[in-house]
C-alpha cells in the first residue's frame, strides 16, 4: 500500500507531462514509478498490471504544509477567554509539529489545564530538532541498514574510518551502523 501526495497538484509531471490532477490512476503510478528510479521502459507495464491506483482529491489536506508564520492561528486560550479555545491541528502551541494526533491531544490538554486553573505542564515534545543522534537513525533508515560511503575506494574509505575511530562521531557512527 502506498500513499502518493502532490503537493503542487496544477504543475505538469517530469514523466506524464500533464498535472496530477488531471491524471488517470495509471499515469499517477507512472509518475511515482520514474520518481522511485524505476527504469523508463518498465513504468508502463509496471503501471498497467502491477498496480491500482485510485486517485482522491483532498484539497484541505494541503492546509496543513502551506507556508506559515506565528499568528496565523489562533492561541489555544486568546487573551480574555475565559470559557472558549481552539483545539487541535489550527490552533497554535509552542514547539510541536501540526498533522499529529500528539498535537491535537497536547492543544486539548493545554486549554483544559488553562480555564480550570490547573497548574500543570501538557507532556513534552520530544527533542528531535538538534539532536544528532536522530538524525543519524533517520540516515541508517533511509540506507535499509547500509553502511555509508560504500563507494569510496577501500584505501580512501579505510583512512577515513580509521579516522573517526576512538571519537564521539566515531562510536555514534558505529551505534546507527553507518560504519
Amino acid at each position: 500500500v502506498v500513499w502518493v501526495y502532490g503537493l503542487l497538484v496544477e504543475k505538469n509531471g517530469d514523466y506524464v507531462k500533464k498535472p496530477m490532477q488531471d491524471c488517470t490512476g495509471e499515469e499517477i503510478t507512472q509518475e511515482w514509478l520514474y520518481h522511485m528510479g524505476v527504469p523508463e521502459n518498465d513504468i508502463p507495464v509496471l503501471a498497467a498490471e502491477g498496480a491500482k491506483c485510485v486517485p482522491v482529491m483532498m484539497p484541505y489536506v494541503t492546509s496543513f504544509f502551506m507556508p506559515r508564520k506565528a499568528g496565523d492561528r489562533p492561541d489555544i486560550v486568546p487573551a480574555g477567554a475565559e470559557n472558549f479555545a481552539f483545539l487541535g491541528q489550527f490552533s497554535e502551541t509552542t514547539r510541536d509539529t501540526i498533522f499529529t494526533t500528539e498535537y491535537s491531544v497536547r492543544t486539548a490538554m493545554e486549554s483544559v489545564y488553562k480555564l480550570t486553573g490547573v497548574d500543570r505542564g501538557v507532556p513534552e515534545v520530544f527533542g528531535s530538532t538538534y539532536d544528532v543522534r536522530v538524525l543519524l537513525d533517520a540516515m541508517c533508515q533511509l540506507r535499509d541498514g547500509k553502511e555509508l560511503a560504500t563507494w569510496l575506494p577501500e584505501r580512501i574509505r579505510r583512512f577515513l574510518v580509521n579516522k573517526l575511530e576512538g571519537s564521539q562521531i566515531g562510536q555514534l557512527m558505529h551505534e546507527y551502523h553507518l560504519i
